[in-house]
């Protein structure tokens, strides 16, 4: 596991999630599971296409609305800049868009978490 940034021990891990919004079956999973660790919280996200269905998400797992952004890119940018930057990403959209959110959170410095195909064909 990956020690968190300014860690000295039991700090928690703090996570940004791309996709899981309402009516996405899996993001709710991860967010369980991490959960269940005790290890990690969730801070902000990208969680749909709908900046508004992201916001309701949000509301439903108690984050701050100023975390929550209408691109993974916006996103992705805006936490690298934090002083309380967050530790990973949390990839839970369709396949097809897995490989260019990893892509952009690892270039935007970020560890990623990522249970799908990076991609789709050996190509």
């Amino acid at each position: 596991m990956v020690a968190p940034h300014g860690s000295s021990g039991g700090v928690t891990l703090t996570y940004l999630m791309i996709g899981g919004g309402p009516g996405a079956f899996i993001g709710h999973v991860h967010k369980m599971a991490i959960d269940l660790l005790g290890k990690a919280r969730l801070v902000g996200g990208c969680f749909s296409q709908s900046h508004e269905k992201s916001l309701h998400q949000a509301a439903q797992w108690g984050l701050d609305p100023a975390r929550v952004y209408k691109t993974h890119e916006a996103m992705l940018q805006a936490e690298a800049a934090r002083d309380d930057k967050p530790d990973f990403v949390v990839i839970v959209t369709p396949n097809h868009m897995h490989y260019p959110a990893a892509k952009a959170a690892l270039e935007a410095g970020f560890h990623v978490s990522c249970d799908k195909p990076l991609c789709l064909t050996p190509a």
